[in-house]
């Protein structure tokens, strides 16, 4: 089994958000696996929760991240908090992490990324089916995150600008569309561009409408955020 993981690491007053999805074949759809959202917590002890475990709110132990679902490929945010990443890529290796600054262009790759694999058949795994309350919570996180990114046309020709609302956050929203990054990378073995961003592919998205709700647009592309039934473990 391979792990992909997008990872938007905490800002002033943001969450430290992580999403890791599975694939156990280049083909296979991606499944999402686990959540994780941290605030208040130094860098390096959010590296300690990932490579050796950590407490949960129960006072049960939880195995590091990256113990239980090893890395294949690591997306992170390279903007402005790049101290961590420069740790992970010491540890684990330039070839493991790619680094994403969120220009413009950038953003709106990953916006394309996401749009390419739910167009593809992704589904979300289904609320109720999760017996986790935080998990559950955080799943509902990055559906609503998505749903309210906005954004709005650039004068540069087919690159938009993207944000989130006046007092909501998107940091999981982004470690998502990271991991599907991940995900599209490794689908693609490696080449170096996702194929929701080549160029000429018929999923580009090139907006020319003035609406600021990102998911507004989906919608009339006919593009909608599915939940699938799975059983109960299947995200844990």
């Amino acid at each position: 089994m391979y792990y992909l993981y997008g990872i938007d690491p905490a800002s002033a007053h943001d969450f430290f958000g992580i999403v890791v999805h599975e694939m156990s074949t280049f083909s296979q759809m991606p499944r999402l696996r686990t959540l994780r959202k941290i605030t208040g917590v130094a860098y390096t002890e959010v590296l300690n929760i990932l490579e050796n475990g950590y407490y949960d709110k129960k006072r049960q132990w939880r195995e590091g991240l990256f113990k239980v679902y090893p890395p294949f490929h690591i997306s992170i945010d390279y903007t402005n908090e790049r101290t961590f990443t420069d740790i992970l890529v010491a540890k684990k290796g330039k070839e493991k992490v790619e680094k994403v600054p969120f220009s413009d262009i950038n953003k709106q790759m990953l916006k394309e990324d996401g749009l390419f694999i739910m167009r593809s058949g992704y589904a979300f795994p289904s609320l109720d089916a999760i017996s986790d309350d935080d998990l559950r919570a955080m799943v509902k996180d990055v559906i609503d995150e998505l749903r309210r990114e906005q954004f709005e046309p650039s004068s540069k020709e087919g690159i938009n600008k993207f944000y989130h609302p006046p007092g909501k956050h998107n940091d999981m929203a982004h470690s998502w569309e990271l991991s599907v990054h991940s995900c599209l990378k490794f689908m693609l073995k490696g080449k170096s561009k996702p194929a929701g961003y080549s160029k000429g592919s018929p999923v580009k998205t090139g907006y020319q409408t003035p609406e600021l709700d990102h998911f507004k647009e989906l919608r009339r592309k006919g593009i909608h955020i599915r939940q699938a039934h799975v059983v109960s473990g299947d995200i844990y």
